[in-house]
């Protein structure tokens, strides 16, 4: 039941052009952005979505100092497919592969090396321009509802890793 609200409210804020911050309440930003994308679109979005998706703690971007060294390898790759497969890392039962299987729902800017603009990012986070590993955690604590992962942990090498090779294959499709 959660799923298919979850769902329900990505594809209401995608056709209204909102931000996709989702359950605000977990997000700690309370009822004054809560359910925001489903009732007011793009002008509640506008006030209150950029600030409510950094006042909420979601810490998507590079801690200061972090070195991005993801290590490569078919193991990373393998294991960070089936972290991308799997509803293990969310709360509300879905998987990164809920949205994009088959290199379904990237946007057209996924051909872009990062960091570049994302709309997800930019209108609920205030993001202008993000890294790929960021993006993961956009949709950790948006859509999945989840705690972002842990910056340079096994899930985070692995997921990151996976999605550099899905990034590859999206471009030369």
């Amino acid at each position: 039941m959660k799923f298919e609200k979850t769902l329900q409210s990505l594809a209401i804020a995608a056709m209204l052009g909102a931000p996709m911050i989702l359950n605000a309440e977990h997000h700690k930003c309370g009822p004054k952005c809560s359910g925001y994308e489903q009732k007011c679109g793009a002008k509640c979005g506008a006030k209150c979505g950029a600030k409510c998706g950094a006042k909420c703690g979601a810490k998507i971007k590079r801690p200061h100092g972090y070195k991005a060294a993801y290590v490569s390898s078919s193991d990373n790759i393998q294991k960070g497919e089936e972290l991308f497969n799997s509803t293990a890392l969310s709360t509300n039962g879905m998987a990164c592969a809920s949205c994009h299987s088959e290199l379904k729902a990237y946007g057209a800017s996924f051909t872009d090396d990062f960091p570049h603009k994302v709309n997800m990012a930019s209108n609920s986070y205030g993001v202008p321009s993000i890294y790929l590993d960021e993006m993961i955690q956009v949709c950790m604590r948006g859509p999945m509802e989840s705690k972002i992962l842990k910056w340079g942990s096994g899930e985070m090498n692995n997921l990151t890793v996976f999605m550099q090779e899905e990034h590859k294959r999206f471009k030369n499709q």
